[in-house]
């Protein structure tokens, strides 16, 4: 066991790792969330807007936290609601990291859709994934 001091590492790669300073994060916050920005509106398109904001993710308790920064932009596009019924789609944000077996160490933005019903339930997003906002989706919209 080792202790480490945020930030210092040597030119062999002792000290300070990725999960050291995930476990010095999670010290200094209390939880994960929004810490500023990061809002949600919808658009005539089928995508959502966010602004730029950050927020403390986590990939679960024994990994730690991330700070994620987001710069701004749109989500990924969802499918259009052509039922009768309304339904909920939840927002999230993730920190990738290729070494837990992320494609990339991109911050991102997702959007999971629920299902059309007469009273909607909000669906479960990817357990890696922080909710950032929830958008009731009207029946017919396209």
């Amino acid at each position: 066991m080792s202790s480490v001091a945020f930030g210092v590492q040597d030119s062999n790669g002792i000290g300070t790792t990725a999960p050291h300073i995930r476990q010095m994060l999670k010290y200094k916050w209390t939880n994960q969330g929004i810490v500023g920005g990061l809002t949600v509106t919808g658009q005539t398109s089928l995508k959502y807007y966010v602004t730029a904001g950050m927020a403390i993710c986590t990939k679960g308790s024994s990994d730690g936290y991330t700070e994620a920064f987001f710069e701004g932009g749109y989500t990924p596009e969802v499918g259009s609601n052509s039922g009768s019924n309304p339904r909920i789609d939840v927002i999230w944000i993730a920190a990738h990291d290729i070494t837990q077996g992320d494609s990339d160490n991109l911050v991102t933005l997702g959007v999971t859709s629920g299902n059309a019903a007469a009273t909607p339930s909000v669906p479960e997003i990817p357990s890696y994934a922080l909710a950032i906002a929830q958008a009731m989706v009207p029946a017919s919209s396209t």
